[in-house]
């Protein structure tokens, strides 16, 4: 698998998705429909919450303020960006939904943008992909990778 990234020691079994000794998903998670893919997304490995506190962390990084779904595995979001060359900031109101891919075992983060520019959407999901596949999440004293693509 491509972009495999683990801390010394491997992964703890509590992390990975499926394992027996992860605890079970507290929101409903939907099945991932692979023929619908928009290209914007990718798998990982680790247990839905596990990948929602991460993702919710990072993007209040960034200076957004996330709805969270109560019920589902949903986050909604807007980013700020300043394209170069141009005076003025573009708006982008993305959502993210972690869904089940049943046939690899994985869950699926999938990215869409709800309104705003589709080039400024790209963007963000280049730079979330590439700053969640190398970002580590810390479980109590023990560390795991954020995120692995398949």
């Amino acid at each position: 698998m491509a972009g495999i990234h683990r801390a010394e020691g491997g992964d703890p079994p509590e992390s990975l998705f499926g394992n027996e000794l992860a605890p079970e998903p507290k929101k409903e998670l939907y099945e991932f429909a692979e023929g619908f893919s928009s290209g914007t997304d990718f798998g990982s490995k680790y247990a839905p919450d596990l990948i929602e506190a991460t993702l919710i962390e990072y993007i209040e990084k960034q200076g957004a303020k996330v709805e969270v779904n109560a019920k589902k595995y949903k986050y909604k979001f807007t980013l700020t960006s300043a394209e170069t060359g141009y005076d003025e900031k573009f708006e982008t109101f993305m959502q993210v939904r972690l869904l089940h891919d049943v046939k690899n075992s994985l869950v699926r983060l999938e990215f869409s943008k709800l309104r705003g520019d589709q080039t400024s959407m790209n963007a963000h999901f280049k730079t979330f992909k590439k700053e969640l596949l190398t970002g580590v999440k810390h479980l109590g004293n023990k560390k795991a990778v954020s995120f692995e693509t398949a």
